[in-house]
């Protein structure tokens, strides 16, 4: 309520006569506004997950509403997501709006760190007793230290104002509370892969 409160005031001074020297000065305000209201939804995100049952759900409908919300979201533009085809008859039981939560963040990350040309590839492996989801992109991959710290809150290796550091801290912690796990690799110059 507070940030709506100066987004709406913000938005009432440009609607008004305000001296454009005014709203230069003015403009940075809401660029960290919209930058807080991030932090704040991530943040809820982990200390009160979406409500939610667990219930048995269809593998092939978790990663198609995956890829159809990240084909929405502009980091997809300038990359190829491919996306296994998957046994119809696979299940699993999970609160599925927090896993659809889990793999976009790996893929809004995963464009994130892909150059021109980007690919990003999932896959998917089953045995008796897990399902591994795997995301695998062709960028820049990242060195053992960054690799130690990517669960930490509000680590990130984005520029400042670009990301707040809680996507991943966030999506662990629901897989954790699922009884599974994120594994990572990477090298440098290489890419990564993320498996749930």
């Amino acid at each position: 309520n507070p940030l709506s409160t100066m987004s709406a005031t913000l938005e009432m001074l440009e609607m008004k006569n305000t001296p454009r020297e005014l709203l230069d000065r003015l403009r940075p305000l809401e660029s960290q506004i919209l930058r807080i209201g991030r932090i704040v939804q991530d943040i809820q995100a982990f200390t009160r997950p979406s409500a939610g049952e667990r219930r048995s759900i269809f593998v092939e409908d978790l990663l198609r509403e995956t890829r159809d919300l990240f084909r929405l979201h502009e980091k997809s533009r300038n990359v190829t997501l491919d996306v296994p085809t998957v046994d119809s008859r696979l299940r699993m039981t999970v609160i599925y709006d927090q896993i659809v939560q889990v793999l976009l963040n790996l893929l809004l990350n995963a464009a994130d760190s892909c150059r021109e040309e980007g690919r990003i590839r999932m896959s998917l492996e089953k045995d008796d007793r897990d399902v591994r989801i795997a995301v695998r992109d062709n960028g820049s991959g990242m060195t053992e230290d960054v690799r130690q710290h990517l669960f930490s809150p509000f680590f990130t290796t984005k520029e400042p104002g670009k990301g707040t550091g809680l996507g991943l801290f966030v999506s662990e912690a629901i897989v954790r509370a699922h009884g599974g796990r994120i594994e990572v690799s990477s090298s440098l110059g290489e890419g990564s892969t993320f498996t749930v």
